[in-house]
């Protein structure tokens, strides 16, 4: 998570997708322990309301839609100290 506040600028967002339930809700809860703010929330990204660009699939992500395994999402910024 300091990485990630060193590397964004100020008004920054970091858009987080994973196919792994597990690793994404503990990422959220990471997320709030380090004062990062949930901008948009989505448990299956690609049967969302988002926009396409956020949808933009790597080869990864395709094989697992192809099984049906929904893609987790999330953006986020940090907030001050």
């Amino acid at each position: 998570m300091r990485q990630y506040r060193n590397i964004l600028k100020p008004t920054g967002q970091l858009h987080f997708k994973t196919d792994s339930k597990e690793l994404f809700l503990w990422s959220l809860e990471q997320f709030k322990i380090n004062n990062w703010q949930i901008l948009e929330l989505e448990f299956d990204l690609h049967k969302s309301d988002l926009p396409e660009d956020y949808k933009i699939q790597t080869a990864y992500e395709a094989r697992y839609i192809e099984q049906n395994t929904p893609i987790n999402y999330c953006a986020i910024i940090k907030l001050d100290k």
